[in-house]
């Protein structure tokens, strides 16, 4: 006659491709002896199998009941006396951006979908592609100031490799950094001349190249070696070539 046994519990695991499951548990007869019918149970019940290897709750599992015997030769071992059920969590993974980088005043006119790495992924699972955003938005302006943005750049929306199926994987998204470079820029002195004894010098002037965005970001003035004439003996420079340096510019 058949009985059934109780006292084992499936474990939860996280997702891993098969379909194995752990059990545990004091294992009893829970029915089908027949009147003052004893019977005592040796072996163990530590594997079974999940009815699906893809993350999900309750999925159903199977018992593997053959590492069990029973003393009573009148009776043999049918299955569990309640169904098992356990849960296959989504696998870890991490998927991070890339860091990028630009010069002030050129913009970023799209962070793409492929500058990232993954982790974790089992087999040939994997992401081919995600969202980019800086600010939200999938560019940077040619404005944004020059700077080191740490976590600026921030992954989101992976696509799967065909065959993969991310609800098997938990997903962490950990953001890159956005470098953006100061822009160089070039200031050229104008050559001046004076006279001998001039009472002032002449005004100090400049060209700048590589300025962006139409920023002025000039303060101070620049500065000469010469002298003008203030009245005292020996104030005023010698006739010669004077160099025009930076001063407080």
């Amino acid at each position: 006659a058949p009985v059934t046994i109780g006292g084992l519990t499936a474990a939860n695991k996280v997702y891993d491709t098969t379909t194995t499951a752990t059990l545990s548990g004091v294992l009893t007869i829970s029915g089908g002896l027949l009147g003052s019918d004893t019977a005592n149970l040796s072996g163990t019940a530590t594997a079974g199998t999940f009815a699906s290897a893809d993350a999900d709750s309750g999925i159903a599992v199977t018992a593997n009941l053959s590492g069990l015997t029973i003393s009573n030769p009148n009776y043999y071992i049918a299955d569990v006396s309640t169904s098992l059920t356990a849960n296959i969590t989504g696998k870890p993974v991490a998927i991070t951006a890339n860091t990028q980088s630009t010069t002030y005043g050129t913009a970023i006119a799209d962070l793409g979908t492929t500058g990232f790495i993954s982790s974790g992924f089992i087999g040939n699972d994997g992401v081919s592609a995600v969202s980019l955003t800086y600010a939200g938005s999938s560019s940077v302006a040619a404005t944004e100031n020059a700077g080191t943005y740490n976590g600026g750049i921030s992954p989101s929306n992976a696509l799967a490799i065909a065959g993969t199926r991310l609800s098997n994987y938990s997903i962490t998204y950990v953001s890159g950094d956005l470098i953006i470079n100061p822009a160089a820029i070039t200031v050229v002195a104008d050559a001046q001349t004076m006279t001998y004894a001039a009472s002032s010098l002449p005004v100090l002037t400049y060209v700048a190249t590589g300025l962006k965005n139409g920023d002025t970001p000039f303060t101070g003035t620049l500065t000469t070696a010469a002298t003008a004439f203030n009245g005292g003996v020996g104030s005023a420079s010698n006739v010669g070539t004077y160099a025009i340096t930076q001063g407080t510019l």
